[in-house]
């Protein structure tokens, strides 16, 4: 799933100029964008919508962001969480480094 911040001004600049908006979008099961649902992060209540709306536990979940008071709040509502840095970390740098998240 994803769950952005990203506001529909930005979104619809994106849908513009990139080509592959679908492709991206078309890799999640689901698709939160905080402009859609009237909710943003680090609220607690969007994270509570996204469990709510897909029957999840957060303890089961792994929420990732770059954020660090995003992964703050969904910490504190029990979620797995990792703070990555974009500088310095891909998402495919969770599969070496899993072992220290679970």
């Amino acid at each position: 799933m994803l769950l952005s911040n990203t506001n529909e001004l930005h979104i619809n600049c994106i849908k513009k100029h990139i080509t592959f908006y679908d492709d991206f979008k078309n890799c999640f099961d689901r698709f939160y964008l905080s402009h859609e649902i009237n909710l943003r992060k680090p609220n607690a209540t969007i994270f509570e919508y996204v469990l709510k709306q897909n029957a999840l536990k957060p303890e089961e979940c792994l929420f990732i962001d770059d954020t660090k008071e995003n992964i703050l709040a969904a910490q504190q509502l029990n979620f797995q969480v990792w703070n990555n840095d974009p500088k310095t970390e891909d998402i495919i740098d969770l599969f070496t480094i899993k072992s220290t998240l679970f």
